[in-house]
């Protein structure tokens, strides 16, 4: 199943309109970062031929629903996953958490834990990304304007 996945990625991968002009970055699973695309490492060949930026998803999925907020499952072995992407290479990593309600138990809980895998991930030397669409999801139920 996963062969025929990755398929299905590398065909959209190779399209012409999967450019970066559209495009500005990729986050891939790390099934697909230890993958090939026309020949390359799929980190290698979205930078070298498509000039788009890899990323590699980190999070294991989320923990059960606690304090209005699901913090990230434990990733095991973060650092031998680190050491993994920079090798293929990546550029940075995605994590995500999502807060529910304007829990300020709950928002710390999010907090301590993005700031304790970011601190692991930019000793790498690596970029990290963490998803910000989670805070809206409080924002709206505390009937805060943004843009």
């Amino acid at each position: 199943m996963f062969d025929l996945v990755h398929e299905m990625r590398a065909r959209i991968m190779t399209c012409d309109c999967f450019d970066s002009e559209r495009v500005l970055g990729a986050i891939l699973f790390e099934d697909t970062m230890e993958r090939e695309v026309n020949g390359k490492s799929t980190a290698n060949y979205l930078w070298e031929d498509k000039n788009i930026v890899p990323f590699l998803k980190v999070d294991k999925g989320l923990a059960e629903q606690m304090s209005g907020v699901q913090v990230m499952k434990p990733i095991p072995n973060l650092d031998l996953l680190l050491d993994k992407a920079k090798n293929y290479p990546v550029f940075g990593t995605k994590m995500r958490s999502v807060i529910y309600e304007p829990n300020v138990d709950g928002i710390e809980l999010v907090v301590q834990q993005q700031f304790d895998v970011a601190k692991q991930i930019i000793s790498k030397g690596l970029m990290l990304s963490s998803s910000q669409r989670s805070i809206l999801i409080a924002l709206k139920s505390m009937n805060v304007s943004y843009c």
